[in-house]
């Protein structure tokens, strides 16, 4: 099976640029090639087209094969680029490797050129598959940040000890400061608190919670304090995150701030109380008491009737006589 390459020869002899071609023929190569042979030549046909390799003679006129590397490179970081030499010295052959060549072969033995070829095509291909799912994943890594500082929402990470590798807008806000990655541990605040305004050791953190229980945990309520002394409530939501092997590997908090919540709740609590005490105060509140606390309230709520002064009287139960008999009145 041949392969096709296109191949930028940079090359002033017909004799040699035909042993080259031949060379890659008998490795199956179906070679489309286009030759220059000075500098000019190569920065034209360069902007114009594109290449899967290169190969250069070193010795050219006027020109020399160290040259047209840096002019290829200028351009294209990633194309395998072959120099080609009669009498390459060992000290020019490792300079030409370290200005980015990706390997050189004597013309003398041209027959080594087609397997050089072979591997470097394939590891060009391996290079530019690393760089596309490099540049795949620095663009899903940018796309996440921006979500991540989109969130209204307090959200961190940290690596296995604690210390914090990631953290969002919110997360500053809620902080009132910007913690220093890989030196912050556990979280950004200057202080952790309990509801009550304990200080919460480092033990007790809720990330060091989770990892402690290998678990999430949900809505620990705490307060934290930010430098200035302003105090926050929040509900933290820690949760440990492992590797495919089950290795610890960091963790995640999202802190929801409740600070406006807390204070709605205390101010209905109070409103509800300001309320019952103006009710207890009121005339109806009164009435009510005296109605409730009135003698005879247990018969009217039992449903029994009494007559007020001058009022009637209850109407006599009925009773029954014997079997049979007519009922009659009690007298």
């Amino acid at each position: 099976m041949t392969t096709r390459l296109r191949l930028l020869l940079i090359e002033d002899s017909p004799d040699d640029a035909r042993l080259i071609l031949n060379a890659l023929a008998r490795h199956n190569f179906e070679v489309e090639h286009q030759q220059v042979d000075n500098a000019q030549a190569l920065g034209t046909i360069l902007q114009t087209h594109t290449f899967d390799a290169v190969v250069a003679d070193y010795n050219l006129p006027g020109f020399n094969g160290l040259a047209a590397l840096q002019i290829v490179r200028n351009v294209d970081a990633n194309v395998p680029f072959v120099l080609m030499s009669g009498t390459v010295g060992e000290e020019i052959a490792v300079q030409a490797l370290k200005l980015g060549a990706n390997d050189y072969v004597l013309k003398g033995n041209m027959a080594r050129l087609g397997a050089v070829m072979a591997r470097e095509l394939l590891e060009a291909a391996n290079r530019s598959a690393k760089l596309r799912l490099q540049a795949d994943l620095s663009t899903q890594k940018s796309h996440f940040e921006q979500v991540l500082h989109a969130l209204p929402t307090a959200f961190f990470t940290c690596d296995a000890q604690g210390h914090i590798t990631m953290f969002n807008d919110a997360a500053v806000a809620l902080w009132g400061r910007t913690p220093v990655l890989g030196v912050d541990l556990w979280c950004g605040s200057t202080r952790i608190l309990t509801t009550d305004g304990t200080a919460l050791q480092q033990a007790d953190f809720p990330l060091v919670a989770a990892f402690r229980e290998g678990r999430s945990l949900s809505g620990m309520e705490l307060v934290i304090e930010r430098p200035n002394g302003d105090r926050r409530h929040v509900r933290a939501h820690p949760a440990p995150i492992f590797d495919l092997a089950g290795n610890l590997t960091g963790g995640v908090n999202v802190l929801v701030d409740i600070t406006d919540l807390k204070r709605s709740e205390q101010a209905l609590a109070s409103s509800l109380d300001t309320a019952k005490a103006l009710f207890d105060e009121s005339p109806i509140a009164q009435l009510l008491r005296a109605f409730w606390l009135s003698p005879g309230r247990g018969d009217r709520a039992h449903g029994g009737r009494t007559c007020a002064a001058g009022g009637r009287r209850s109407r006599p139960a009925v009773h029954a006589t014997a079997a049979g008999g007519r009922p009659g009145r009690r007298r």
